[in-house]
């Protein structure tokens, strides 16, 4: 075959392939597309008269209002029954009240969104955004009244806005914030929690209880109803050109909240390190990381305080434990003492958030990054 030959055919391959993804490219940005406009509340009781944002900066998505079937009254198993269709590494959303623990699937948070729930006697929403997959609980007590939950079909910024039933004020799943309605401006409280693997949990609390997939629809649970290989995702599509991995795996971070400030850590040094010794605000914490879970983009982590017992405790990894310099007793990833002189205490949890890079960056400007000499790389 003569060379022009080879040169004419390689380049109708090159310009074949190119036109292939410049089509698939139109036809996603069609699928999801992000382009602000007019946002349509025919049907709603908000009242849009009250709000702290422009409208504009809603997106309707396409699916409508509960477009995504937010659970009330959800049921549960115990852990030893959800261990048949729960698989060892697979990561949970827990939150623990006294001595009570509930672990959310993440496999059913995908579906679902929303979990309007009650743990020892506090309402709570556990709520979980796929688009930036971060998991947040809030309580559902406010101004005296107590409100359900349900999912928008609205995003805002790559994070997808809640609804109540009362109000039909919307609200900002990432920051608890109330954006348009009568309660624009107030915020949802947070409730601590962590995201682990469902072996951690069951070990924790053998008689814990796991939110059911008996949910009243039908649903592919273990499956992930988003675009293929979101799971695995180096960085993640949240808006026109977003996509990043400035700070490591997967582009993830966490943002420990206290009272006063909040202070971001990079899933780099979380991995690496399994433990970080820090002080946020004058307030001593102690991150603790247990390795990947099954979900490609979240790890096993926990952020407690570490003011404990009058003193504040120096943690380093061990053998898959957290053991403490001062008195050498040895803590799981769920802040329990499972060894030594605190044996059957806790830890205080404290508020964190697992979120991608650019979902921090867009609600949480200016937050301070951790590095490890103690110095601030930079402000967003």
């Amino acid at each position: 075959m003569a060379a022009h030959v080879k040169k004419y055919i390689l380049v109708l391959v090159v310009v074949s392939a190119f036109l292939c993804v410049l089509i698939t490219a139109r036809s996603y940005q069609s699928k999801y597309s992000w382009a602000y406009g007019e946002v349509n509340l025919a049907g709603w009781r908000t009242n849009v008269d009250k709000s702290v944002i422009a409208l504009g900066e809603l997106v309707q998505v396409g699916i409508g209002k509960e477009s995504e079937t937010a659970l009330r009254d959800p049921w549960f198993e115990t852990a030893g029954s959800a261990s048949f269709w729960v698989e060892d590494t697979e990561p949970v959303l827990v939150t623990s009240i006294g001595d009570t623990a509930k672990a959310y699937p993440l496999q059913i948070l995908v579906w679902h969104q929303i979990v309007n729930d009650e743990i020892n006697g506090v309402n709570i929403a556990v709520t979980y955004c796929p688009l930036c997959s971060t998991a947040v609980v809030y309580g559902r007590d406010l101004n005296d009244s107590v409100y359900d939950f349900y999912v928008s079909g609205f995003v805002r910024y790559g994070n997808f806005v809640m609804y109540d039933d009362s109000t039909e004020t919307l609200w900002q799943q990432y920051t608890g914030q109330g954006l348009v309605g009568d309660l624009a401006g107030e915020y949802l409280v947070r409730v601590p929690s962590q995201i682990i693997t469902f072996e951690r949990f069951r070990s924790a609390y053998p008689d814990g209880e796991v939110l059911s997939q008996v949910t009243g629809v039908t649903r592919d649970y273990g499956l992930n109803p988003y675009w293929s290989g979101y799971d695995y995702y180096y960085g993640s599509y949240v808006g026109p050109g977003l996509f990043y991995g400035q700070y490591g795996y997967a582009g993830r971070i966490l943002n420990v909240s206290t009272e006063r400030t909040s202070k971001a850590y990079s899933y780099l040094l979380t991995r690496n390190e399994y433990v970080l010794n820090d002080i946020v605000a004058g307030q001593p914490v102690v991150i603790f990381n247990n390795g990947s879970t099954d979900y490609g983009l979240m790890d096993a982590t926990g952020v407690f305080d570490r003011s404990f017992d009058g003193r504040v405790l120096e943690f380093k990894y061990e053998d898959g434990d957290f053991v403490d310099h001062q008195t050498g007793s040895r803590w799981n990833i769920m802040g329990h003492c499972v060894e030594g002189q605190y044996k059957g205490r806790r830890l205080d949890p404290l508020n964190y958030t697992d979120t991608l890079e650019e979902t921090l960056e867009t609600f949480e400007p200016g937050v301070e990054i951790y590095q490890p000499d103690g110095e601030i790389e930079e402000e967003w």
